[in-house]
């Protein structure tokens, strides 16, 4: 690209572009909105309770519980484990 008939670099070139318009609905140029304090205290009171942070505990438990079972039973492979 050339500007005034001397090339110009990409950089400049992209800090030069306008951003593109933004479509009506469009909810990516809507300000962030923010959490008020007694919400993140809820969500910090609660956070064990998510589903995001429940189930992989839960099955990393339940997985590990049933690992070491078959270890303390003696099931073929489990029992080089060394409990």
């Amino acid at each position: 690209m050339f500007k005034d008939g001397k090339p110009v670099d990409r950089r400049q070139r992209d800090a030069d572009a306008e951003p593109p318009e933004a479509l009506p609905g469009d909810w990516r140029t809507d300000p962030p909105w923010r959490r008020t304090p007694p919400e993140l205290q809820r969500l910090l009171r609660r956070r064990w309770w998510m589903r995001q942070v429940l189930l992989p505990h839960l099955l990393a438990f339940l997985i590990g519980g049933a690992l070491f079972v078959l270890a303390a039973a003696g099931w073929s492979g489990f029992a080089d484990l060394g409990l």
